[in-house]
C-alpha cells in the first residue's frame, strides 16, 4: 500500500546518498573531466548513471547529460512509494516544459541535429509530448503543427513572430507563467493548512528570487526601462507585490537596490548584490532544506527533495565546467550552494 510516510521514508533514504560537501570539494580537485567520472561512477550513486559512460574516453558534454538524468532516476524511484496525486503531474510537465525549452534552443541555434531528450523514455511514455519523434521537427512552423493539439501551443504561437522567428525569452517566460500560475492555483485549492503554507512559502519564495535577479540584470546590466523590466516580471510572489516591485525597478542606484532587497534574502548572512543569483539559489538551499528534514507532508517533502538535487547536479555541472577551464579549487567551491 501507498503512503506518505513510505514515500517520505525513500525521499530521505535517497538524500542520505547524496554528496556531501566534502565530497564535492574532493570532485573540484580533480585534474580533468576523465577524473571527475571515474570518482563519480566508482565512489559515488551515480554510479548507476554513469553506467553507459566509456570512462576510457570521456566525453563533457556526455558526462553532463548523463548526470542530469539522475533527476528523473530518483524522481521515478520516489513516486513508486508515494500517493498518486495531482503533484505527480506538475513535477512531469516541469520536466515536460524544461525539454520543450531545450529543443526550442537546439532549433534556434540551428543545431537541432545534435538534440537528444535528456527525460528517459519511460517518463516520456507518460507525457502528451513524444519527444523522439522531434527529429522529424525542421523549424518553427513545423514545431508549432507539432504542438497544435497541446496546452502549449497558443504560447508558442504568442512568441513567434509570423511564424517564423522564435523570441525564446518570451517563450520560457510565458511557458513558466502558465506553469507557476497553474500550479498555484492547485496548491490555494487543494492542500490545507500546514501542507498550504509550506508549498505558498516554497514556491512563491522561489518566484519572488527569480524576479528580483531578473530586475537586477535588466535595471543594471541591460539597462532596461521600467516599462520592459515589468513586462518580464511573474505577476505572483511572496513579498515582491504590484508596489514593492514598482518601488525596486524605480530604485536610483545600486546601493538603494540592495538595501530593499536585502529583505527578501534576510537568511543569508553578508549579503552581496553583486552575488544575487547566487545568493537566490543559497536562499532556495537552505529553506528546501530546513523543510525536507522537518515537514511531514510528502509533497513538501517531495518538491524540496527535487530541489536540493537539482542544486548538486547544478554543482557538479560548475566542477566540470571549472575543471575544464583551469579554475582553482577554491574558485570553483565559491560558487557551489553548499
Amino acid at each position: 500500500m501507498f503512503s506518505g510516510v513510505a514515500a517520505i521514508t525513500k525521499a530521505r533514504v535517497l538524500y542520505a546518498n547524496m554528496l556531501k560537501k566534502a565530497q564535492l570539494l574532493n570532485i573540484a580537485k580533480c585534474k580533468n573531466v576523465t577524473e571527475i567520472a571515474s570518482f563519480l561512477a566508482s565512489s559515488t550513486y551515480y554510479k548507476h548513471c554513469l553506467k553507459p559512460l566509456n570512462l576510457e574516453d570521456v566525453h563533457r558534454g556526455e558526462l553532463e547529460h548523463l548526470i542530469k538524468k539522475q533527476e528523473f532516476e530518483s524522481y521515478n524511484k520516489i513516486s513508486k512509494y508515494s500517493p498518486r496525486s495531482v503533484v505527480h503531474s506538475f513535477i512531469l510537465e516541469s520536466f515536460e516544459i524544461a525539454e520543450i525549452l531545450r529543443f526550442a534552443m537546439f532549433l534556434k541555434l540551428n543545431k537541432k541535429e545534435d538534440y537528444v531528450p535528456l527525460m528517459p523514455s519511460y517518463l516520456i511514455s507518460k507525457c502528451i509530448l513524444k519527444f523522439f519523434t522531434f527529429k522529424n521537427v525542421k523549424n518553427i512552423r513545423d514545431l508549432l503543427k507539432f504542438l497544435k493539439s497541446t496546452r502549449y501551443y497558443n504560447i508558442l504561437k504568442f512568441a513567434c513572430a509570423d511564424g517564423e522567428k522564435l523570441n525564446y525569452t518570451v517563450f520560457e517566460y510565458e511557458l513558466y507563467k502558465y506553469f507557476f500560475s497553474k500550479l498555484l492555483n492547485f496548491v490555494s485549492f487543494k492542500t490545507k493548512n500546514a501542507e498550504l503554507f509550506e508549498l505558498n512559502r516554497l514556491i512563491k519564495s522561489k518566484i519572488d528570487n527569480v524576479n528580483l535577479c531578473y530586475i537586477y540584470r535588466e535595471k543594471f546590466l541591460a539597462n532596461s526601462n521600467a516599462e520592459h523590466i515589468k513586462s518580464g516580471v511573474f505577476p505572483f510572489g511572496k513579498k515582491l507585490n504590484f508596489k514593492s516591485m514598482n518601488g525596486i525597478i524605480n530604485c536610483k542606484n545600486k546601493d538603494e537596490f540592495e538595501k530593499i532587497v536585502k529583505s527578501f534574502f534576510s537568511i543569508i548572512n553578508n549579503f552581496n548584490l553583486e552575488n544575487i543569483e547566487i545568493y537566490s539559489q543559497i536562499y532556495e538551499y537552505k529553506i528546501c532544506k530546513s523543510y525536507f528534514h522537518l515537514s511531514s507532508n510528502i509533497t513538501t517533502v517531495f518538491y524540496c527533495f527535487l530541489v536540493l538535487q537539482r542544486i548538486e547536479i547544478q554543482n557538479l555541472i560548475h566542477i566540470i565546467e571549472g575543471v575544464r577551464y583551469g579554475l582553482t579549487p577554491e574558485k570553483i567551491e565559491s560558487i557551489l550552494i553548499v
